[in-house]
C-alpha cells in the first residue's frame, strides 16, 4: 500500500474531448449532461473521493449508459502519451498501489462506474491496480467514512507504521501480517487500512510474498550467519535492508515490516533462519 499523487489532468477538458471522439448518440447524451458532470467532479476532489459525501448525479438510463461506456475509449488507447500510460507512470516501479506487491496491469474505479457513471472517466477516479486488487474490489461503495478503500490519490501513509509483521520461528518460519493502531497515528486511517487489508485479502498476499522474499534472501543470511552464527553480522545485513525500504517504500510496506522483524527476532538472526531450507 502506497501513496501516489493525484494525476493533474484537466477533467472538463478530458471530458470535453471524450466526448467528442464519441459516435452519436452517445456524443449527444455526454454533451448535454456535461453541466452535471463537471459539478460532479468538483464535488468528488472536494470529497476526496469519498462516496460518503456524495450522491450520484441524476442521469436517465441512457445517459447513464453513455458515460459508463465512454471508459472504453480510455481502455483501448495505450499509447505513451494515453491517460492510460500517464496513470501508470505515476506507480512506483509498476507496482500496484493497493497492496504493494503485484504489478499493476489494470486501472481500477475507486468509485464504481455502475454506481457512479459520472466518474467513468475521472482520472483521479481511476487507481492503477493489478488485476487481484481490482477484482476483489469489485463494485462495492464505501459503508462508512471508515468502512472504505485506502485512496492512493487521497489517503497519506505516515512514517509510522501500522502495517506490521510477526515472525515464528518453530521447526520452520512462518510470518504473519496485521494493521495495528499505533499512538500519533490518526485512528480513522487505521480503520481504513484496517478494512482495505481485510477486504483485499492483503495478509495472505503479504504472507506469500515475504515467504518468497524470504527464501530468495536465503544465501545471503547464510553467509552473514557463517560457521560462528555471528547473529550480529545478521542483523545488521537486515537492518540495512529495512532502512532501504523504508526510505524507497515507505513505512507501511509489507517488505519494510518483513525486515523490521526479522532483525527484531533473535531466534532467527542467531541460526532460526537455516530453517528457511
Amino acid at each position: 500500500m502506497y501513496s501516489i499523487p493525484p494525476p493533474s489532468t484537466d477533467d472538463d477538458e478530458h471530458y470535453r474531448h471524450t466526448t467528442a471522439r464519441r459516435n452519436s448518440p452517445h456524443r449527444e447524451l455526454m454533451a448535454q449532461i456535461a453541466q452535471a458532470v463537471s459539478g460532479a467532479y468538483a464535488a468528488y476532489i472536494a470529497a476526496r473521493g469519498r462516496s460518503a459525501a456524495m450522491t450520484p448525479i441524476s442521469a436517465s438510463v441512457a445517459e447513464a449508459r453513455a458515460l459508463r461506456s465512454a471508459y472504453d475509449l480510455v481502455r483501448a488507447d495505450t499509447g505513451d502519451d494515453s491517460l492510460f500510460s500517464t496513470l501508470m507512470k505515476r506507480t512506483r516501479g509498476g507496482q500496484c498501489p493497493m497492496c504493494g506487491c503485484t504489478p499493476a496491469s489494470t486501472l481500477d474505479h475507486y468509485l464504481p462506474r455502475a454506481v457512479f457513471p459520472e466518474f467513468a472517466i475521472l482520472a483521479k477516479n481511476l487507481v492503477p491496480a493489478c488485476w487481484d486488487c481490482n477484482h476483489r474490489k469489485g463494485e462495492q461503495v464505501a459503508q462508512s467514512d471508515t468502512r472504505r478503500y485506502f485512496h492512493p490519490y487521497f489517503d497519506v501513509l505516515g512514517a509510522v507504521p501500522v502495517l506490521v509483521a510477526d515472525l515464528r520461528v518453530d521447526r520452520v518460519v512462518t510470518v504473519d501480517y496485521r494493521i495495528m493502531q499505533q499512538p500519533g497515528v490518526d485512528q480513522a486511517i487505521t480503520e481504513v487500512l484496517g478494512f482495505h487489508f481485510d477486504q483485499l485479502g492483503l495478509r495472505d498476499a503479504f504472507r506469500a510474498a515475504a515467504t518468497n522474499e524470504l527464501q530468495d534472501r536465503y544465501e545471503a543470511l547464510e553467509l552473514y550467519l557463517g560457521p560462528n552464527k555471528d547473529a550480529d553480522a545478521v542483523r545488521a545485513y537486515l537492518e540495512r535492508e529495512a532502512r532501504s525500504c523504508r526510505a524507497s517504500r515507505g513505512a507501511n510496506d509489507w517488505k519494510t515490516a518483513l525486515f523490521t522483524a526479522t532483525a527484531e527476532h533473535d531466534d532467527f538472526c542467531s541460526g532460526g533462519l537455516l530453517l528457511l531450507r
